[in-house]
């Protein structure tokens, strides 16, 4: 016969091991929702300094990345993703703008960066090469290679959070663009875009299961509206938040399309976009939009610096273009006062 002292220390026993085998006490459960902090970008348009606006321009690389450094001096990890719409289409220096932004998105440490259809503009080649040189982790449900039919870019991905306190938490990520097979793309760029609708949903069902899931676009509230209308009616659920780079809703804006919070980044990078996820159990997440002016009174990153000069030293046709006086050669105007 056990003593009552004996079956008290088995019971103890069984208990710990019962606490360890269900994760009490321990915040290491990935599947539990948790407060993050997302920080965006989107519709930076290869904008590499301020802009030119009166008074005391906005943006610049060099300010986006000290301020975010400063703001998100955190243990915990950061969600960092690039909604699109991160491309130059300028003629002259298109180019060497994009690389650019592609190298500091890299340097930020970005996630996932979405594909929208000015990005895809640069052509198959280019955005394969920037893919390679600089690692950025593409993801695009419906961008496809024009010959093949097949898409280019993983649709999907999943981030592992991790926290001080030990704990971490799985986020799905899924990109797409509104464009479809009715847009017109240039032959030369290989490429071309699927239905979005169809994309998206087989893009949603890999990583529906994560305890949040982030929806990266360039589609108005309109077309949002009917994209989550349909994942609910296929799936039974919907991503946790949208992050657009459509300029509808204006910037800082945050909307409700049912129970889901939707947001869109600024244009040409001239704030920061830093969102809070907040849990709300079973009426699903919050998200909670703040973000400063990157103005004159920003600090400006060294090592940012010292990138963007160094890209710009491999386009000297830039340097004749910035000598016949172009007035509007913001590009080197920001060199020039950057680096000397």
């Amino acid at each position: 016969m056990i003593s009552r002292t004996s079956a008290a220390i088995i019971l103890s026993t069984l208990l710990v091991f019962s606490l360890l085998g269900t994760g009490c006490g321990s915040t290491g459960d990935s599947s539990q929702p948790r407060e993050f902090t997302i920080a965006m970008t989107g519709y930076l348009m290869g904008q590499v300094g301020p802009c030119k606006c009166p008074g005391n321009p906005l943006g610049g690389f060099a300010r986006r990345v000290a301020v975010m450094e400063r703001d998100l001096d955190t243990k915990d990890d950061v969600l960092k993703v690039d909604t699109g719409k991160w491309v130059s289409l300028d003629p002259d220096r298109g180019v060497a703008d994009s690389r650019i932004t592609a190298a500091v998105l890299s340097e930020l440490g970005t996630h996932a960066v979405n594909v929208t259809m000015r990005d895809a503009r640069l052509g198959l080649d280019l955005l394969k090469d920037l893919q390679k040189e600089y690692k950025l982790p593409f993801v695009s449900a419906n961008l496809i290679d024009v010959n093949s039919e097949k898409a280019i870019f993983p649709a999907s991905k999943r981030v592992k959070l991790k926290f001080a306190d030990g704990g971490s938490m799985d986020v799905g990520i899924v990109g797409v663009c509104r464009a479809g097979t009715n847009n017109y793309m240039p032959p030369e760029s290989g490429l071309a875009f699927a239905d979005p609708g169809p994309a998206l949903l087989e893009a949603y069902k890999d990583v529906m299961d994560a305890p949040c899931v982030v929806l990266l676009c360039d589609a108005d509230r309109g077309m949002t509206a009917d994209w989550l209308a349909m994942l609910e009616e296929e799936t039974g659920s919907r991503p946790s938040v949208v992050l657009s780079s459509n300029l509808h809703p204006t910037r800082s804006a945050r909307i409700l399309i049912g129970q889901t919070p939707m947001t869109t980044t600024g244009r040409q990078g001239k704030y920061t976009d830093i969102v809070t996820m907040v849990p709300l159990g079973e009426q699903g997440w919050d998200a909670q939009k703040a973000g400063v002016a990157l103005n004159s009174d920003s600090p400006e990153d060294a090592k940012t610096i010292q990138l963007i000069d160094e890209i710009l030293a491999d386009y000297p046709e830039l340097e004749n273009l910035a000598a016949a006086g172009d007035e509007e050669d913001d590009f080197h105007d920001y060199k020039d006062r950057i680096t000397h």
